[in-house]
């Protein structure tokens, strides 16, 4: 096959052998250009540009209390406010120094509400970004589209093939209790003050703070485990 030709003919570097997987799959879906989402790809940015100085970044943010709140009903995710709080606050933070590295021509950053409430205008920028022209289909007829995820993965995507609405935003004043809410804020409140997200610090009653020790302790030990486990293979 074209492919297996490709890949004989190719020098086998990492790129060359991304590159022809990405036409491979271009070629198949008939488009001209890969958007890959995997939110892992933050922390390595700097040296996928290495590779592909061309390539754009957009990173979303959105307020850590809800994606907390979306994050604790994810079967993939460890349970526990503090964990997922711990596992936000490290995207925003390398967000936040990357926006001071890096150049407006490889990245942008837009927040998930202002794309909730101003679809549109946001699509349009992030158009101009990637070098297209901003069309109205690409923010309506979702039910169109075919295969946007796997079965297995459709209890937290379906939303995906949804009209866009910001029914979401806030909802973790509805989703958690008066305690997660409290500790949740705590945990969080750097980021989000960075980010410019209207919120409070805090008083944790005796409670909360036991809680939040307990569940430090947990954080810390397991990471440990994992340190060690790592040293050993």
């Amino acid at each position: 096959s074209n492919l297996k030709t490709e890949f004989i003919s190719s020098g086998k570097s990492k790129k060359d052998i991304f590159n022809i997987l990405c036409r491979a799959f271009l070629k198949s879906q008939v488009k001209k250009r890969i958007c890959e989402t995997t939110p892992q790809h933050i922390f390595y940015i700097e040296e996928i540009l290495q590779i592909f100085p061309q390539a754009k970044f957009i990173i979303v943010y959105r307020d850590g209390r809800d994606t907390v709140s979306s994050l604790l009903k994810m079967p993939w995710r460890p349970k526990g406010t503090l964990n997922n709080a711990k596992f936000w606050s490290s995207y925003i933070e390398t967000g936040i120094e990357l926006e001071k590295k890096l150049t407006n021509t490889n990245l942008m950053s837009i927040s998930y509400e202002s794309l909730m409430e101003n679809t549109e205008v946001i699509c349009t920028r992030i158009c101009d970004f990637i070098g297209e022209s901003f069309e109205s289909p690409m923010i309506s007829g979702m039910e169109e589209c075919e295969a946007l995820y796997a079965d297995w993965e459709a209890s937290w995507k379906h939303k995906s093939q949804e009209s866009i609405d910001s029914s979401r935003i806030g909802s973790w004043q509805k989703e958690l209790d008066e305690d997660e809410q409290r500790l949740l804020e705590y945990v969080i409140f750097p980021q989000l003050k960075k980010l410019g997200y209207q919120a409070k610090k805090p008083q944790l009653k005796l409670k909360l703070q036991l809680r939040l020790a307990k569940a430090n302790l947990e954080f810390y030990w397991r990471a440990l485990l994992r340190f060690i486990t790592n040293a050993i293979n």
